[in-house]
């Protein structure tokens, strides 16, 4: 399907969120952070009205091509996502690499130059069922750590929705491994220690950001409605590709070895 769609508005994207240093130092410690107001009511219509237009990733047909990235059989059955949406329609690019957005993803990474690579949206239908505990890493072609993923609500959500929910710290385990459906706390007792923060109610444009080694997941949608986020992941300038199949980053023609940072497809980012 094709859309076209423009802005008539200011929506807030050139204006800095001010990430304070408080921010800074609890993501480090805690692996994730909270960034309550972090788009405004009309950059969230905005992003809400192109995304009801657009098609749904349809799910690999039989005999095709599986990717080791769906954490669960349960959460692919029904997450509804559709990806790579800044490569294909400006407005996401735009957002993506937006002060607003990019400003913020670079200054909680501490670094001055970070790469957009990859963004996605997410909709968990009532009645979705819950999301595996994982790392991101394990399931992306990075050669090194450093990543995050900036989550954000496009919807009132409570708790019976649920939102994106961490193991406090977890972080500081190291790369684990791929998690399909089973919970990593039964094979690394240590995480059974480590608290469960985050899944509570969130408004329309809070976001919440983590890093590629924090263990997340999500509860199961028990409300009447959808849940409806949007995601955008950035890494460091310094990451080489692996080679690991995945259907976003397969599709650019990169040989393993090769720095992301020297492929024009993903976009350059800096604190302004």
């Amino acid at each position: 399907m094709t859309v076209t769609f423009e802005l008539t508005q200011d929506i807030g994207l050139d204006e800095d969120y001010g990430v304070t240093a408080e921010q800074v130092r609890s993501f480090g410690e805690h692996g994730w952070v909270s960034l309550p107001g972090f788009l405004s009511a009309e950059a969230v219509e905005a992003i809400r009205v192109p995304l009801a237009q657009l098609d749904f990733r349809p799910p690999p047909e039989p005999g095709g091509t599986v990717y080791v990235r769906d954490v669960s059989a349960a959460a692919a059955s029904s997450l509804r996502k559709q990806e790579g949406l800044a490569w294909k329609h400006p407005f996401f690019r735009d957002l993506a690499i937006s002060r607003r957005v990019a400003g913020a993803a670079v200054r909680l990474m501490g670094v001055d130059e970070a790469l957009l690579v990859q963004d996605s949206s997410f909709y968990k239908p009532p009645g979705g069922g819950e999301t595996s505990y994982h790392q991101d890493l394990p399931f992306f072609p990075f050669d090194r750590q450093g990543g995050i993923t900036i989550w954000i609500a496009l919807i009132d959500m409570e708790p019976d929705m649920g939102p994106l929910r961490y193991l406090d710290g977890s972080h500081r385990e190291g790369p684990l491994g791929r998690f399909f459906g089973s919970d990593p706390r039964e094979v690394y007792p240590a995480l059974g220690e480590r608290a469960v923060a985050a899944g509570h109610a969130m408004r329309a444009g809070d976001a919440q950001v983590h890093w590629d080694l924090t263990v997340h997941g999500a509860a199961a949608n028990t409300s009447e409605r959808a849940r409806e986020a949007f995601t955008m992941r950035y890494i460091r300038a310094d990451t080489l590709y692996t080679g690991s199949p995945h259907p976003h980053y397969s599709s650019f023609g990169m040989a393993p070895g090769s720095r992301f940072a020297e492929v024009p497809d993903f976009f350059r980012v800096g604190r302004d």
